[in-house]
């Protein structure tokens, strides 16, 4: 009785999928936002907002069991692991080494001096950062960037787009996600905008940036 229970809200939840994501969403909103504007983990010796990441990706783990599916069934194919990852490391330093030449030879034009620093800084949209040269810091800096795309990447473009692909279409589905995505990059220029550190305008500009960049980015 308990097991034809659960099948039917389950086939009943499937027919609500926007409604389903939307409230999923404002569930893992409310604590990206507490931690933002409240806790503000990013000012600590964290330097990164992280207990969001990781309620998200125990949300997602109920989520998913709940449901019947698996990770891979979002996007984490464990077989391609390593392949990808070394795809990721030989794009990163392709396009680092062109950027970084191309900024030392322009310095260089403007008679001004350069040199390169190795150091791990927090997030800020205002600049103020604190330069932090520690292994212990670049190791939670790592740690730190595997948690945000553990949960960004399986929450936004994983699980949404493949969620809502099974009963809407493909634009559909992604211009939703990359909505969401963009309503998520929302609270850290509010937290600003709150704090004084930016004005309306540039706020409203680095929200529009971000929701264009986002939206490609769900739609490759």
């Amino acid at each position: 009785m308990n097991q034809n229970f659960w099948e039917r809200y389950k086939i009943k939840l499937s027919k609500n999928r926007i409604l389903n994501c939307s409230i999923l969403f404002c569930i893992c909103l409310l604590v990206h936002t507490a931690e933002v504007l409240f806790i503000r983990t990013d000012e600590t010796v964290f330097a990164e907002c992280f207990i969001n990441k990781v309620f998200g990706i125990l949300l997602l783990f109920f989520v998913l069991h709940f449901l019947g599916k698996k990770w891979r069934d979002i996007g984490f194919v464990r077989e391609k692991f390593l392949r990808d990852c070394l795809k990721g490391f030989a794009l990163c330093a392709v396009f680092y080494t062109v950027g970084f030449l191309a900024e030392f030879l322009l310095l260089k034009l403007q008679g001004s001096a350069a040199h390169l620093e190795f150091f791990v800084s927090g997030f800020s949209l205002t600049g103020n950062v604190v330069k932090q040269t520690g292994v212990p810091f670049l190791l939670l800096c790592i740690f730190f960037n595997i948690i945000n795309v553990w949960m960004e990447e399986g929450l936004f473009r994983g699980f949404f787009i493949t969620y809502l692909r099974e009963q809407y279409a493909r634009k559909v589905s992604l211009f939703f996600a990359a909505l969401l995505f963009g309503l998520w990059h929302l609270v850290t220029p509010f937290r600003s905008l709150l704090d004084g550190e930016m004005t309306s305008f540039v706020a409203v500009l680095i929200f529009m940036k971000c929701r264009k960049k986002n939206s490609k980015a769900c739609a490759n």
